[in-house]
């Protein structure tokens, strides 16, 4: 489904197709599609404990990854997702483009923080590496002229 291009068919008065202009979409606005660090805490939940056990719900100075580290697999994760898009989208993918980002850089988190439970077949870097495989997946069949790569889960 693309969200620009399902328009529909427009006669003029001798029942001839008008095909409309149908305005392209803007350029991606890399700041609605990036993910927040809590964003990212809300997929890592058992991240975001400092050493007293204390839980922060988010990643911060205290936990591992920090917060600066986890911005930093947010930014990896972003680029990587805007090499497979096509640099103008429909505003209406923001959400599951974010989304998928957030999912990445969870995964991110564990294979890099968390190697030795990360090889764990039903461990959370497997699972959310499903998840944004799925979800990129998807993105790739709905977006015009997003590119499909194969995917490395």
């Amino acid at each position: 489904m693309s969200f620009w291009t399902d328009v529909p068919e427009v006669l003029d008065g001798d029942g001839n197709v008008i095909t409309p202009a149908v305005p392209a979409p803007p350029p991606i606005d890399a700041s609605a599609i990036t993910p927040s660090v809590a964003d990212v805490a809300a997929l890592e939940r058992t991240r975001t404990i400092h050493d007293d056990l204390t839980e922060v719900s988010t990643f911060d100075s205290q936990t591992r990854p920090s917060d600066v580290e986890c911005q930093e697999l947010i930014q990896q994760s972003l680029g990587e997702m805007l090499t497979i898009l096509p640099a103008c989208v429909d505003p209406a993918w923001n959400g599951p483009i974010r989304a998928a980002i957030a999912l990445r850089a969870a995964q991110l988190v564990e294979v890099s923080y968390y190697r030795e439970q990360a090889m764990s077949p039903g461990g959370p870097a497997a699972t959310h590496a499903a998840q944004y495989v799925a979800l990129l997946q998807g993105l790739q069949r709905a977006i015009p002229g997003a590119v499909t790569l194969p995917l490395v889960a």
